[in-house]
């Protein structure tokens, strides 16, 4: 017991250093390393099969070279759409190449279309630049409160974007939700496609 109460700043200081370099690998990790989880959603509304690519909260992370691991991995898998749900970047570092190359290839596999995320919008506030702007001149669809209606593969598909917290109509009488997303909402809930949000 004595041991202990001499020793126990060391201890504490140990403790903290280990949980420390442990969470340092693991975002590490998570940042330099690929994984990837498959779905298959079943619809009345889909016939043929479609594959639909999803990748977000990427924050300026490359795989490889130029990000050519994730491009490779991502071609492997033959998809037919290509959704990226935004924070391709990071909101404090004034880099846009990464996002920016990365889906110029991304559009040499399939359409890409694209959401912004908080650190796009916060990025903007910080740099003064039109991320968008940028998204769409390296080949993005970017939909802000926007929908578009495709065909793909002769399926009928509805693909929307939207930054916020949508929540629904029902909190308006408090104010919490948010008008202009509702009524975005209920416009892109209109359609007998399929919708991907």
């Amino acid at each position: 017991m004595k041991w202990l109460r001499q020793h126990k700043w060391t201890l504490i200081i140990s403790v903290l250093l280990f949980l420390g370099i442990t969470n340092c690998q693991n975002l590490d990790q998570s940042k330099h390393s690929l994984s990837y989880s498959s779905y298959q959603i079943p619809s009345d509304k889909i016939d043929t099969p479609i594959r639909i690519l999803q990748l977000t909260d990427l924050h300026n992370s490359e795989f490889g070279e130029d990000n050519q691991e994730l491009i490779d991995r991502i071609a492997s898998q033959s998809p037919d759409l290509i959704l990226l749900t935004g924070d391709l970047l990071n909101s404090g570092e004034p880099v846009t190449e990464i996002a920016t190359n990365l889906i110029s290839s991304l559009c040499e596999i399939a359409p890409v279309y694209l959401s912004l995320g908080n650190h796009e919008i916060e990025y903007q506030d910080n740099f003064g630049t039109d991320v968008t702007q940028l998204y769409q001149a390296a080949g993005a669809i970017v939909l802000e409160h926007q929908y578009r209606d495709i065909t793909v593969k002769g399926q009928s598909l509805r693909i929307g974007g939207i930054y916020g917290y949508c929540l629904p109509d029902k909190y308006l009488e408090t104010e919490e939700a948010d008008l202009s997303e509702c009524m975005f909402l209920w416009d892109f809930e209109n359609t007998d496609r399929y919708k991907i949000l």
